[in-house]
């Protein structure tokens, strides 16, 4: 079972292997024999099934997260080389920060 869930479908499988599990105990809890704990084949298929949902979104999860990291890791590579070709474009410059008065340059100020 590969693709894309519903989120609602997946929601009601969870709530349904936790129901089952809850049964579960409680048979175990209860059942003085180990023949009195076992499961019909069909809660067993549907049990597989519903964790099927859960397996397959997991690894979907799980792929999707990592192509977001591959993509933020070629990002953060990219910014790194422009960082550094900026840095050596700046290495030889010199900057020099001349602060002049308007009245200095025939300007009246403002108030």
């Amino acid at each position: 079972m590969t693709g894309s869930h519903d989120p609602r479908d997946v929601l009601d499988a969870v709530r349904r292997l936790e129901a089952d599990l809850g049964e579960m105990r409680e048979r175990v809890v209860r059942a003085p024999s180990p023949d009195m704990t076992t499961m019909s084949v069909a809660d067993q298929t549907a049990m597989v099934e519903d964790l099927e949902v859960l397996v397959d979104l997991v690894g979907s999860s799980w792929r999707t997260t990592r192509q977001e990291v591959a993509a933020v890791a070629a990002e953060l590579a990219d910014l790194k080389r422009l960082a550094d070709e900026a840095r050596a474009a700046l290495k030889d410059m010199r900057f020099e920060l001349r602060l002049v008065r308007d009245e200095a340059r025939g300007h009246e100020p403002p108030y």
